[in-house]
């Protein structure tokens, strides 16, 4: 191995990046055992704490419901997002559609009362607020990846005679689903 291509922008390391990373992540560990800092627990006190709040404090549970929570506002805002996207693609729609995405830039101060009066429970209110959120977000990015469509999808579509709503689910549904996937993929790692 050559040490001095590991300093090398762009340069290629060869079958011993494996090596480079193993001891990183050997040094790191070592380094994070043996550290007299009391601000970062040790690896023995953070395995303590699990075994305290999992078996006494119901962290299982609690974790179990907060991923059951996402999952549910991932697929509500996924569903969301697709319906007003693909409703951008008729004239009417569209101006909605390019205002809703102004949402992303509210505060949650004032919209969080206004989700207070509209739901009955804690667990409602988390949720919606995580769906409304997550909404804005994704809308905006399925509107850049339907305005990405290009000009030529949509004559190849219309030599065909599909109407307009046709040619929306073949080119923006079907054309565009993996993109949709990826944009909610990338939502979930965020939310």
């Amino acid at each position: 191995m050559n040490f001095n291509t590991l300093f090398v922008p762009f340069e290629s390391v060869g079958k011993s990046f494996n090596f480079l990373v193993i001891a990183q992540v050997m040094i790191f560990i070592t380094l994070w055992v043996i550290s007299p800092m009391s601000l970062i627990p040790s690896p023995s006190e953070i395995f303590k704490a699990w075994d305290d709040m999992a078996s006494n404090q119901g962290l299982l549970v609690e974790l179990y419901h907060s991923a059951a929570t996402i999952w549910t506002a991932i697929v509500f805002s996924t569903l969301i997002a697709i319906s007003i996207a693909v409703l951008s693609t008729c004239n009417f729609f569209k101006p909605i559609a390019q205002a809703l995405t102004s949402f992303r830039f509210l505060g949650f101060a004032g919209i969080t009362f206004m989700f207070t009066l509209w739901t009955n429970t804690g667990a409602e209110l988390k949720l919606w607020l995580l769906v409304f959120g997550m909404t804005a977000f994704l809308l905006t990015n399925m509107l850049s990846t339907i305005d990405s469509v290009t000009q030529e999808n949509l004559d190849y579509v219309h030599t065909l005679h599909l109407s307009g709503w046709r040619a929306t689910y073949e080119v923006v549904l079907r054309g565009k689903l993996a993109d949709f996937l990826d944009l909610t993929r990338q939502n979930a790692a965020i939310g």
